[in-house]
């Protein structure tokens, strides 16, 4: 029941991304997952990058960045532009500990 609701919560952010993602059009998209391939992330992203591709009709690349937890693919995600081209698979926790590393400059102390 929670992978379903995670999963749908997933969907509905995708949905709210794809305005953005049609306007790239030229451009691939790539989503970034912070864990190995095989795991349940990589998998929703992949199931996820199926569908884009079949609805926006644009090339989706699932790219696995494993380490520190997700924090590589969090900053690589927050380092990048914010052209609708990248998107991020990860769990709800992988941000807020971002977030809060930020918050208290400890960041800077995560390869990447």
């Amino acid at each position: 029941m929670r992978f379903r609701r995670q999963f749908l919560s997933l969907i509905a952010a995708a949905t709210v991304a794809l305005p953005g993602l049609v306007l790239a059009q030229a451009s691939p998209v790539r989503i970034l997952v912070g864990f190995p391939p095989g795991g349940s992330a990589d998998l929703t992203a992949r199931v996820l990058a199926d569908k884009m591709k079949d609805s926006l009709g644009v090339q989706v690349v699932v790219e696995n960045r494993p380490g520190a937890g997700g924090q590589i693919a969090a900053r690589a995600v927050k380092e990048a532009a914010p052209d609708g081209t990248l998107l991020m698979v990860a769990p709800f926790a992988v941000m807020v500990i971002q977030q809060m590393l930020a918050r208290h400059g400890l960041d800077a102390a995560l390869p990447g």
